[in-house]
């Protein structure tokens, strides 16, 4: 899958234009078949963070259709889209109308809206005209989205008539309800005053019954249900051997549609984003819609995840100017929240591509599937799979898989032969010898496929994902151990390949899995030369032990160094201490006194800083409370505040300025946050990580936050250092004043160096 990382260096919002595409985004993008891709865009847009889930398909492919996907025991029956992509076999399938679900009984349900099916009339149009329809005739080649009306008279034997409310559907029978043999084996019974009328194939009446329970209905036949108290037409009208008839007519005719399923409200409409809609689900939610061109054969699937940090979830105007901003015609809002269900199929898997509100999936009335008649195709070309890094001596996995001549993805379970430039490679596993690049060739039935690696020198840090972790006797658990370059570029080691060592008999470690023999507590520590890594092993509820230092082998830039001609220092603190007691105003003013000695500037970084404790400085200090960027000494100086435990926060120029700032960066560059972990938001970490390490492989990069500890650590050549100045736990009985420390940062052009010191001397 294709990853891109993007932004917009100039980004405007007025009053009068809202922005539908993404400030900043990480979009993943593939082909499922001839016809048909799909993009998966995270990013930040006026409406906030979202992770959206886009396929558009061509059904000007003529291998390709767009069905309705039904639970085939019956209308009146639900199933989740998984299990319907599953089950049609579709390339690409999203959850459909709106239902009512029946009461007390899970998996039943029926549509809001219309439902033909290879020309056949399931279900009509709901009595409210709110909603809306997607359609497609026999004599057009792309579908429509438009209202259906019905109008459906009951025509008895004496001539009476009557209106036939709705087909197919759960309802208060407020009015004739028509329940076809496609509803389910029987009917909804008659118990509670409710009159029912079976009627065969030839429009004959077979039975009538009040108060009984379900009824068959007649093979090819119908049911005719009603509440007496509303309507007694069926009681006073319709007998046991009479002929009736139904006449149903609507607007479109359904006699011309070969498939129709229902939604909510219109979109877009002649490419307009609408402002104001029939059918409103307020509030930002999940979202699933569906958008064609103008020629309606181009078709897009849209599902919005929502109720995450990362993903906002949309109002119905957000997501119409989204269908717009994807280049939709017009488009049609399904039902969203819980139902909201992307499904597609990758290397012959059904797949869930987006993330479930809900966390499982819930059973819905129909999906909207894109299906193939193409069946599986031979191979046209492979592409080899690996990491970006290796480590000289330690193995690396690789793997292929195929692209067959529909340009879909297939595994490969053929006889793959490697090669590679530098080491040995054997079943897909890697060993290189040197440092540098390993070429790495795949040879199979015919294709060739290739690859670089970047393999690194030596690890000068490692460690567990894990720190601890909790379990029972008898188990056995394989714990991922990752390793660093002194660029802090990372890659994932086996764990059978480190000597590991166990610290009690209670966990033994065999081959690089760890074994538990009974209860008790054990560090197991990993190690390579003269760095280690350390993990806490719980057995059966045992008490923790505490933690055990990790080794490695310290920055090269962590370092003091004499200050040069031209070069400056500036120095940075934590969190700092209101004025409240004598101890307090000590700490502090010595500190303060201390970094302005050494250095020309001051940063102070933290969720907890006081400013009025530092007035005393005269205005070289400055703070991440408001984003900044300002040039200093050839050099890129960054504020950014975070100290919500986020960046974004309702206004997207922090990040689109951000990016710009990075972007067009001069010298060194070194950005400023009060929270050392950036985000909760785990789309906005990975994004402002990226964003940077894509400079960092130029420039030096540096990032400075506040915190509870003093740690520095280098990841892909970008460095985060921590400093966690004058917290609250600093007094005369608690943690000592040698914890204080600031860090100061050398520049003499682009030699930087930085050492944490003592603050109070």
């Amino acid at each position: 899958m294709k990853r891109i990382l993007s932004f917009l260096l100039f980004f405007a919002m007025t009053t009068a234009m809202v922005y539908a595409a993404p400030v900043v985004d990480i979009t993943e993008e593939k082909t499922l078949i001839t016809g048909v891709t799909y993009k998966n865009i995270r990013g930040l847009y006026s409406s906030g963070w979202q992770d959206v889930h886009i396929v558009t398909a061509d059904l000007n492919e003529k291998h390709l259709s767009l069905e309705v996907l039904k639970n085939n025991k019956g209308e009146s029956y639900t199933e989740n889209t998984l299990t319907a992509a599953k089950n049609n076999d579709t390339v690409v399938a999203i959850n459909g109308d709106f239902f009512a679900a029946k009461r007390g009984e899970a998996g039943r349900g029926s549509a809001v809206g219309v439902e033909i099916r290879n020309g056949s009339l399931y279900s009509s149009a709901s009595v409210a005209e709110s909603m809306n329809t997607l359609y497609k005739a026999f004599d057009e080649n792309g579908f429509n989205i438009d209202a259906f009306t019905f109008d459906i008279t009951l025509t008895a034997a004496n001539g009476a008539k009557d209106k036939v409310k709705l087909i197919n559907k759960y309802d208060d029978l407020t009015g004739i309800v028509m329940y076809t043999s496609d509803w389910a084996e029987k009917s909804v019974g008659s118990v509670g005053g409710i009159i029912e009328v079976a009627v065969d194939k030839n429009g004959v009446v077979t039975e009538k019954v009040t108060e009984a329970e379900s009824i068959a209905i007649p093979e090819g036949g119908y049911v005719l249900s009603a509440h007496m108290s509303y309507n007694t037409f069926l009681l006073d009208n319709v007998n046991v051997g009479e002929k009736i008839s139904v006449d149903i007519v609507s607007a479109p005719d359904y006699k011309k549609i070969e498939t129709a399923v229902g939604g909510g409200a219109v979109l877009v409409r002649d490419g307009i984003a609408q402002t104001e809609f029939s059918h409103n689900v307020s509030g930002r939610n999940p979202r699933t819609a569906i958008g064609l061109d103008k020629t309606g054969t181009k078709i897009t699937l849209v599902v919005l995840d929502g109720r995450r940090t990362d993903a906002r979830g949309m109002t119905q105007k957000e997501l119409a100017e989204l269908m717009v901003e994807l280049g939709c015609y017009s488009a049609l809002n399904f039902d969203g929240g819980g139902s909201s269900t992307m499904v597609a199929e990758v290397r012959g898997e059904q797949s869930v591509m987006n993330t479930l509100s809900d966390g499982s999936l819930r059973n819905v009335t129909n999906s909207v599937g894109i299906t193939t008649t193409l069946g599986d195709g031979d191979l046209a070309k492979i592409e080899l799979t690996s990491p970006k890094y290796a480590f000289v001596g330690y193995s690396a996995k690789v793997s292929i898989y195929g692209i067959d001549e529909y340009d879909r993805e297939m595994n490969v379970d053929k006889t793959v032969i490697y090669k590679t430039d530098n080491g040995t490679i054997k079943d897909g596993v890697l060993i290189p010898k040197k440092a540098g690049k390993a070429k790495i060739t795949a040879y199979c039935m015919g294709k060739t496929a290739t690859a670089e690696i970047t393999v690194l020198d030596k690890p000068t840090e490692i460690y567990f994902e894990q720190d601890k972790v909790s379990l029972a006797s008898g188990k056995t658990y394989i714990p991922v151990l990752m390793a660093k370059d002194k660029n802090g570029r990372m890659v994932s080691i086996d764990t059978s390949e480190v000597l590991m060592k166990s610290s009690a008999p209670c966990v033994e470690v065999v081959d690089g899995t760890i074994k538990t023999v009974s209860q008790g507590a054990a560090h197991i520590t990993a190690r390579i030369g003269e760095i280690s890594a350390n993990i806490q092993v719980l057995v059966d509820g045992a008490t923790e032990i505490g933690t055990i230092e990790n080794i490695k082998i310290a920055d090269t830039m962590n370092t003091s160094s004499e200050l040069g001609v031209g070069g400056y220092r500036f120095a940075v603190f934590g969190n700092t201490k209101s004025n409240g007691t004598m101890f307090d105003m000590f700490v502090m003013n010595r500190s303060t006194i201390n970094m302005k000695k050494v250095s020309d500037f001051q940063f102070f970084l933290g969720g907890d800083v006081h400013t009025e404790t530092l007035n005393h400085i005269e205005g070289t200090y400055s703070t991440a409370k408001e984003y900044s960027c300002v040039e200093r000494n050839g050099d890129t100086f960054i504020t950014l505040p975070n100290a919500s435990s986020k960046i974004y926060t309702d206004d997207t120029s922090v990040w689109s300025n951000f990016c710009r700032d990075v972007k067009n960066s001069k010298g060194n560059l070194f950005v400023f946050v009060d929270r050392n972990f950036i985000s909760e938001n785990e789309t906005e970490v990975l994004l402002f990580k990226e964003i940077l390490e894509d400079v960092a492989e130029n420039k030096n990069v540096f990032v400075f936050g506040g915190g509870f500890v003093n740690k520095s650590t280098v990841e892909n050549n970008v460095r985060y250092i921590n400093t966690a100045g004058f917290f609250p736990s600093v007094t005369l009985e608690g943690t000592s004043v040698d914890y204080i420390k600031y860090v100061l940062v050398t520049v003499n052009g682009d030699k930087v160096t930085y050492e944490y010191k003592g603050a109070v001397r």
